[in-house]
């Protein structure tokens, strides 16, 4: 269940053509503002109990596009206090009290230095920016850590699909197991045994694919990619990885067709695969 306010057209789902209408949400279009989007997603979730919710607050967003300062910030204070209210609910709620984890994103941050157009549109190219904060509480998550760990958006979707024990085999982001408790992170018997490097998939591919590999312990990976030249086309993995399986997106927008090698190494392991661009 997707909840937000009201748009004569939700967003694209998915660029991939195969994922069409049978893999998306359902769509609850209603309200015009942050607290009627509240209200409306209090009376669904009462009424229907989803396993899982997304509810998008767009007024810190939209406010801030329009240069209203005061109105923006006077949005992120009353998206804090929702953020409080729904998870009061959630415990006062017999169906999923002590059941339920809550994680709270911002897609990127504003902030008035001089840099741009300032808080109204820099957000996506400013460094500060595009790092975004998480926070995440309930059932499945460990009490009061505070981790460091590099990740990213697409991390969000293999992290709830751990939690509620669904795959999600096309998404470029990994589960965030450092955050999660021991019940909902992966267990011995899901620790791959050996170090390997998957096939891309698809392969050929125009222009994106995904990059899957397996960690038998934890450790600090590299993953770039290379033309038939030798020379270095792509980084896309460069910092510690927990032990597990991982999947990590490469978009060859950029680069001509032909054929190109993909390098992982960790340790004192390394191994390379050949993958086919054709545009």
């Amino acid at each position: 269940m997707y909840i937000m306010k009201y748009l004569g057209s939700p967003w694209l789902q998915s660029f991939r053509p195969d994922y069409g209408p049978a893999y998306w949400p359902w769509y609850i279009l209603q309200g015009s503002s942050d607290i009627s989007v509240w209200q409306n997603a209090k009376s669904k979730l009462q009424t229907h109990h989803p396993r899982l919710s997304v509810l998008y607050f767009s007024d810190v967003d939209h406010y801030g596009h329009e240069g209203n300062w005061d109105v923006y910030t006077r949005s992120i204070a009353v998206a804090d206090s929702i953020v409080n209210l729904l998870w009061n609910f959630v415990q006062a709620d017999p169906v999923y009290k002590d059941k339920t984890t809550i994680l709270v994103t911002n897609d990127h941050g504003r902030h008035l230095d001089g840099v741009s157009t300032g808080f109204v549109g820099h957000g996506d190219g400013c460094f500060g920016c595009r790092r975004i904060m998480l926070f995440a509480i309930g059932a499945d998550v460990k009490k009061g850590i505070h981790t460091n760990t590099k990740r990213y958006i697409p991390d969000i979707v293999p992290t709830i699909g751990k939690i509620l024990n669904f795959p999600t085999p096309v998404v470029s982001g990994t589960s965030m197991n450092e955050i999660l408790n021991p019940t909902t992170d992966i267990t011995d018997s899901e620790i791959p045994s050996n170090f390997s490097l998957n096939q891309n998939y698809p392969n050929p591919f125009n222009p994106t694919t995904v990059i899957g590999f397996d960690l038998p312990v934890d450790g600090n990976v590299s993953l770039k990619v290379f033309n038939m030249m030798g020379e270095e086309v792509g980084e896309l993995v460069n910092e510690y990885r927990s032990a597990g399986k991982h999947q990590v997106g490469f978009d060859a927008s950029g680069i001509p067709s032909g054929v190109y090698f993909y390098r992982l190494e960790s340790g004192s392991h390394r191994s390379i695969k050949k993958m086919l661009l054709i545009k």
